[in-house]
């Protein structure tokens, strides 16, 4: 019996943001992963933009095998990031 196999297909603009919808708590989130092998650290990100309350929001989890995890959640406290800007900007 072989074994299932799982098929992730990304079209470029899963990449970018999306009009949100009306409702109030609408939220588009990225999520970021990193490593470093060297020191047995894994960290990962999600900034959620809230762009229908006007607010953007962060969490940060740290992960060391030997030692447990620490975590941390945050209001940005600052305007969303409108559709369509860039960094540049």
């Amino acid at each position: 019996m072989s074994e299932p196999k799982i098929v992730t297909v990304l079209r470029p603009e899963d990449e970018y943001t999306h009009e949100p919808d009306p409702v109030s708590n609408y939220n588009e989130s990225m999520y970021l992963n990193g490593f470093d092998l060297e020191r047995e650290l894994d960290v990962w990100f999600r900034i959620g933009n809230r762009v229908n309350e006007g607010y953007a929001e962060m969490t940060v989890v740290s992960i060391r095998p030997t030692a447990g995890s620490v975590s941390s959640t945050g209001d940005l406290k600052s305007p969303a990031v409108k559709l369509g800007c860039s960094l540049d900007s």
